[in-house]
């Protein structure tokens, strides 16, 4: 087969040396012009057509008027709508992208919308949220959920003061499972299973247990007997006016 010389065909945008051996010139597939391959993998002529295929068959994939029905609220959303929230996302940015063609733009606002739709269920982040928030405090209401929460809150009460699940529960038992202070059993949060555990905030050692409010009040006054002493006083006070 008859060899060429470089002046005949555009060389691909690698560097290549004047003692390089020639090799059969080859069509790029986007342009249709031929061109030498500077290594073998090489499909296209230049970067800018290996691009240019990207965006025309990530185009084609993806229809602009495809819809889609959101799990949160039910209503119908498109392809186009996910493409305009990047492009507004992309201005808003600080760090601005920078683009060496305009098609560029063009096919990164598409790559990123194509990539966010194959997943997406919900037509915003606010409605995926509700959504999430929902089924999260359906499921804390089951047997199993009240079970992880629990398992959750004591973990954290081990990390926290190095109370073990056997000493929390052996004086939750001596309590009659109510608060130390007030002697009620609804001193607690609704949202809390377990009572809390007091502590010294000087020392870090637990103390004993307590509901959410009274151990609250105890933190607010930083522990200090005479504020304490004074709001008694000052109860007691208005109590009598009161009469």
């Amino acid at each position: 087969m008859k060899k060429v010389t470089i002046a005949q065909y555009p060389i691909g945008h690698n560097f290549i040396k004047k003692n390089t051996i020639l090799q059969i010139p080859v069509e790029c597939p986007q342009c249709k012009i031929k061109y030498i391959r500077t290594r073998n993998a090489q499909k296209y002529c230049e970067e800018r057509c290996s691009r240019e295929n990207i965006r025309v068959n990530i185009m084609a994939k993806t229809s602009l008027s495809e819809t889609k029905n959101c799990k949160g609220c039910k209503k119908t959303f498109t392809f186009a709508d996910e493409l305009e929230k990047i492009k507004k996302e992309d201005k808003s940015t600080k760090n601005k992208r920078i683009y060496k063609d305009p098609k560029d733009k063009i096919l990164f606002y598409y790559m990123k919308a194509n990539n966010v739709w194959k997943s997406k269920t919900y037509c915003s982040k606010k409605c995926n949220k509700k959504e999430w928030d929902k089924n999260k405090n359906i499921y804390y209401q089951t047997d199993e959920g009240k079970k992880e929460k629990e398992a959750t809150a004591i973990k954290e009460i081990f990390r926290k003061f190095g109370m073990t699940s056997d000493v929390f529960y052996t004086m939750t038992k001596t309590q009659n499972g109510v608060c130390v202070i007030c002697k009620r059993p609804n001193c607690n949060k609704k949202t809390a299973s377990l009572l809390s555990v007091d502590h010294d905030h000087a020392t870090g050692k637990y103390r004993e247990l307590l509901g959410t409010k009274c151990n609250f009040v105890l933190g607010l006054v930083e522990d200090n007997i005479t504020i304490l002493e004074n709001m008694i006083i000052y109860l007691r006070k208005h109590k009598s006016l009161d009469k």
